[in-house]
Formats: C-alpha cells, sequence, structure tokens
C-alpha cells in the first residue's frame, strides 16, 4: 500500500474497505431475533431444522426509514475513513431497494458491495446492478456456530468438555449450494471459525474450483481458531480470510476457557500474514467499531507492520477512493486521525 505525504503533516493513503459489515441489516431496526435469546439454543434450532443461520427466515422489519437509517449509517462510515463497505449476508430486498434509491438520487455516501444470503439466493438472486456504488458481489454461507457459545466446530473437545461445536453442513454440501453461483461468476464467502469448519470450507472451496482456486478467491469469514497445517493450505489454495482485529481483545475470555492452549495458532493473524495468507479486514459492525482507520491500527500492532505497507495492503484498495488522515498508521505513533475520504464513485 502507498501512502503519499501532503502538506501540514496530513497523509494520503488508498481508500479503506471494511469487508464484513450488517449496516443494511441493522437498518431494519431492532435486534436479529437470535441477539434476544441465547445465541447458543439459536445454533441448535436450526441445526435441528436441518438449516444454516443465513437460511433461517429473515427477521420482520421494524422500522419504516430504512433509507434514512441507511444513509446514516453509511455516512458513519465514510468518517471513520472507509470509502467502501460489504454486507456480509444480506437477508431482504427491501434494503438493496432503499440503496439503489439513494443512489438514484445521488446521495450515497460510499461504495457498497453486497453478499446475499444463500437462503434469499436460493430463492431470488437479484442481479448484478452494473453500478460501481451499488453492487451485488456474492453469496454468504454458513459453516459453525461462534466461539463464545462453543457452537463452532472444531477438531477436539473445547477445554473442559466433551462438546465440539455444531457443523451446519459438511463440504459436499457446501460445494453443491454454492458451486452454481461461482459458476455464474460470483464471490463465495463462507463463515467457519472452528479448525473443523475450515476445513470443510477449504475441501468445498477444492471442489468448486479445483485449480482455479486462487482465481476466484473465495473467501473464509472470521477463520479464527487456525492450525498450523490450515494456514498453509489457505495459503497454497489462495483463499482470502476476512479477519475482524477487535475480535481478538473481545474475545480474549472465550479463548481462554474454550481453547485454552490447544490451538496455539488461534487468532494468530500475524504468522497467517507470514505465511502469504491473503487477510482482509471487516468488523461485524455493529457488533464492533466500524472497520476504519481505528481497526486497522489495531491490526497493524498485531501483525508488527510499521506504517501503511506490508498486509495492511488487503484492508485498502486504491480503486475505491483515497482517505486523508492526520498522520501514518505506525507503531510507535498515535492512532491517526481521519480528516476526510474521497470514494470513487
Amino acid at each position: 500500500m502507498h501512502s503519499e505525504s501532503v502538506e501540514n503533516g496530513l497523509v494520503r493513503v488508498p481508500g479503506l474497505v471494511d469487508y464484513h459489515t450488517h449496516i443494511l441489516r441493522d437498518a431494519l431496526g431492532g435486534r436479529p431475533r437470535f441477539m434476544y435469546g441465547d445465541i447458543g439454543d439459536f445454533h441448535r434450532e436450526v441445526k435441528a431444522r436441518n438449516q444454516t443461520p443465513m437460511d433461517y427466515p429473515p427477521e420482520p422489519i421494524r422500522t419504516k426509514e430504512i433509507g434514512r437509517r441507511i444513509f446514516r449509517s453509511l455516512m458513519q462510515a465514510r468518517e471513520a475513513g472507509l470509502t467502501e463497505v460489504w454486507e456480509a449476508g444480506l437477508d431482504q430486498l427491501e434494503c438493496l431497494y432503499e440503496l439503489l434509491s439513494i443512489r438514484e438520487y445521488d446521495l450515497l455516501p460510499l461504495r457498497v458491495r453486497i453478499l446475499i444470503a444463500s437462503g434469499l439466493a436460493e430463492r431470488t438472486m437479484p442481479s448484478v446492478t452494473g453500478d460501481l456504488g451499488v453492487e451485488i458481489a456474492g453469496v454468504k454461507f454458513y459453516v459453525d456456530g461462534w466461539l463464545g457459545y462453543r457452537t463452532c466446530a472444531v477438531s477436539r473437545p473445547f477445554l473442559n468438555s466433551n462438546e465440539t461445536g455444531i457443523l451446519f453442513m459438511d463440504a459436499e454440501t457446501l460445494a453443491k449450494r454454492a458451486g452454481p453461483f461461482a459458476d455464474r461468476g460470483f464471490a463465495i464467502a463462507t463463515h467457519a471459525i472452528g479448525d473443523r469448519a475450515i476445513e470443510v470450507t477449504l475441501d468445498a472451496y477444492e471442489m468448486i474450483y479445483g485449480g482455479d482456486c486462487r482465481s476466484a478467491q473465495p473467501r473464509i469469514e472470521h477463520g479464527m481458531v487456525l492450525r498450523r497445517d490450515l494456514i498453509a493450505r489457505i495459503a497454497d489454495l489462495g483463499v482470502k480470510v476476512c479477519v475482524q482485529p477487535s475480535f481478538r481483545g473481545s474475545d480474549e475470555h472465550h479463548i481462554r476457557s474454550s481453547l485454552g492452549n490447544r490451538w496455539p495458532y488461534a487468532y494468530d493473524w500475524a504468522t497467517a500474514s507470514s505465511c502469504g495468507v491473503g487477510l482482509l479486514s471487516g468488523s461485524d459492525s455493529p457488533l464492533e467499531q466500524l472497520n476504519g482507520v481505528a481497526s486497522l491500527y489495531i491490526l497493524a500492532r498485531q501483525l508488527g507492520s510499521i506504517g501503511m505497507s506490508g498486509s495492511l495492503a488487503a484492508g485498502a484498495d486504491v480503486t475505491t477512493g483515497t482517505t486523508l488522515l492526520s498522520g501514518p498508521l505506525a507503531l510507535n505513533e498515535e492512532e491517526p486521525r481521519v480528516v476526510s475520504t474521497y470514494p470513487v464513485m
């Protein structure tokens, strides 16, 4: 990633991207159904239905101001230094229609890329828009649960437990469901947190893409509980991993209580990066802070990167515009402040 010093101590860098948000879902009002109860129970309920969380019936819309809420969220993202956001698992098309309306009136604050939830995609896959501002990028699938509720699929029992989590799909099922969308040129992104789920996802990607996996660059969302052999395999295949830098801190208790020292490479983005894994940076907003400069600063410290270079290139793209900062991202300096953003539209 190249940065350019400008006058008055300001630094211009390629436009920052949050590759995993839920801005559009949040605009529907209220919290998702599963957030009102025990998430572990929700995962078990979904499994009993032979579904995944991306196939579950969508939430009722709780507001009449979807467009206004979307616009406000996108403005907040722009103020965080972002020039592009990716919605990870849209399951209601009303949000897309509101986005296109905002775009039609030339009011879109930044670029939006949408991963359609697998359940909606299999019922009604929206057509690509061909628009630089709003586009359907691909489909999101879901293979396992979450670490905090011990529902992510792991290869050995959690600490002080006989549980190994929940696997919503095996490799053959994922390949069968995702393959038709990959054949149509859509990006495939799969939620996989536990090492067993990551392995299943990689098996499915090899079934789908064969030797073309690197050129297609399918994604693993989160990819937290890594093993050294999985790191090497991800790098060899050319699969991208979308990580959430702030999760390393907010999940600290779960890492200690559920994993112990059984997975020494869990959340180890530095080793993954040094082994050639392509990292994308996402926030999982609104669960965590929008992934602007603050989150990339956290990732820089985790990777040991100095300045706007190296692995941080995965978190920005010059084709999305530029972000003007009050100083460079560096380990020994105060976190830079966003001055302004210039999205390419």
